[in-house]
């Protein structure tokens, strides 16, 4: 028997498919897109759990704070004020992330 070391394998949350996808979905500025796109990276930090790289936990803050100005674009006027706070907590988490 050899002593050579045997290389190491390297697990990642997501597939080559998902990846692609989510980095179409990432760009879009549709709200079902960028829900699905937060849905699939919450997926990714759940299969991860405390090893979540960050440069996958950033982008799903981002993508939060990005789909919650999608949904306030699309309340009516009288209704905006109450997503105001909402908004704020999220930008603010992102920009501190």
């Amino acid at each position: 028997m050899s002593s050579q070391p045997q290389p190491r394998q390297r697990i990642v949350p997501f597939t080559p498919y998902e990846w692609k996808y989510v980095r179409q979905l990432f760009r879009s500025r549709r709200v079902s897109d960028v829900k699905e796109c937060v849905v699939i990276m919450s997926t990714w930090m759940s299969r991860c759990n405390e090893h979540t790289p960050v440069a996958i936990s950033c982008s799903h803050v981002l993508l939060q704070a990005v789909y919650a100005d999608l949904l306030a674009e699309e309340m009516p006027d009288s209704e905006k004020y109450m997503a105001i706070e909402n908004l704020r907590s999220k930008h603010g988490y992102a920009i501190v992330r």
